[in-house]
């Protein structure tokens, strides 16, 4: 175990793993639900406008399963153009419960190290600095950019040590929760 900041790239301590390109014809109105990258915003899965796939058909997927934990990133999206949460490369941890399959363009990465935790993976990848390393690293198709695993792998991260890591994770939970307290506030003084 290290007591010094280290500089890895991420493919040495995760696994990257892309979503299904699951068919049109595949989706139904109810069954087991898909995240797609319209479900992944900045730190943040939006558990609303999901579509589903018949159980028998996710039952034959079961390798696109999402694991509590896993950090779901979008592959495709604009560069710098609308507001972030259109942007290539958001991040956000995966915290439901429950049976979910990922879909095309949106990976999944999980640490495979316990050097490194992945909630502060989660908010080191949802920060500026990591969203303007996707942005810059992506490529443009028909006016959506496109990042690749290998740019997710090579990503250089700062690492300090899990003592260090599970403390930054701390603070950044209690400004998380201020921050929703405040949001609350706010809508309970607009309604």
């Amino acid at each position: 175990m290290t007591s010094e900041w280290e500089i890895v790239s991420l493919g040495d301590y995760c696994e990257i793993k892309n979503g299904y390109a699951f068919k049109s014809k595949d989706f139904s109105t109810s069954g087991v639900p898909v995240i797609k990258i319209k479900n992944v915003k900045p730190n943040q899965i939006v558990e609303s406008d999901f579509s589903y796939i018949p159980e028998d058909i996710a039952l034959e997927k079961d390798k696109w399963i999402i694991r509590k934990g896993d950090i779901l990133l979008t592959m495709t999206g604009n560069r710098a153009d609308g507001s972030p949460e259109s942007w290539v490369g958001k991040a956000a941890i995966f915290t439901l419960d429950g049976k979910y399959l990922l879909n095309q363009r949106v990976a999944s990465i999980r640490s495979k190290s316990i050097e490194l935790d992945t909630e502060y993976l989660g908010y080191f990848l949802s920060s500026w600095e990591s969203q303007l390393y996707f942005i810059k690293h992506s490529n443009s198709s028909g006016g959506q950019a496109n990042i690749s695993p290998d740019i997710v792998r090579q990503y250089l991260i700062p690492l300090p040590p899990l003592a260090v890591q599970k403390r930054m994770v701390s603070v950044l939970k209690v400004i998380d929760e201020m921050i929703s307290a405040n949001q609350q506030i706010n809508d309970n003084l607009a309604a």
